[in-house]
């Protein structure tokens, strides 16, 4: 009875020292993803030149981005384009624009995209449902900007 007793403590801690360890392997791999992730986070420049991939009339578009103290800036320039306002960049699961101030046809004063890698992409136009088109002149659904 006496050994079947500290067999069964035996078990007991055991198993106690092994989820405590795992739960400490788990903690220590979040602290170093979370310490990784901060230090990745706004260290990339998105600054430069973007050209839209289109050669169409009026749809030859570039976006420059310059870095400041408070963020980005952003210049739009085109046939029948010239406008600049605040760049906004959020890095989350996917790395996202927003161009707040006057861009494109449109009267809404943001427009957003996606960045990834060296590419700006922008829907161009929704559907029946949520109509609108931000570049008129252009005709794709989706404009790429590319540095």
């Amino acid at each position: 009875m006496k050994n079947n007793n500290f067999l069964y403590l035996t078990i007991i801690l055991s198993m106690g020292l092994l989820i405590g360890c795992n739960g400490n392997q788990q903690n220590k791999t979040q602290k170093v993803s979370d310490e990784t992730k901060t230090e990745t986070t706004g260290s990339t420049d998105y600054s430069g030149v973007y050209k839209s991939n289109l050669d169409g009339d009026g749809c030859n578009l570039t976006i420059t981005l310059t870095k400041e103290d408070k963020g980005y800036r952003y210049y739009l320039t085109g046939e029948h384009h010239d406008q600049e306002g605040e760049a906004i960049i959020e890095e989350t699961d996917a790395i996202y624009i927003t161009f707040d101030g006057p861009i494109g046809n449109n009267e809404p004063k943001t427009v957003s995209g996606q960045i990834e890698g060296n590419t700006i992409l922008i829907q161009n136009y929704g559907n029946s449902l949520n109509e609108y088109q931000y570049f008129i002149d252009c005709d794709e659904k989706y404009i790429e900007f590319v540095k």
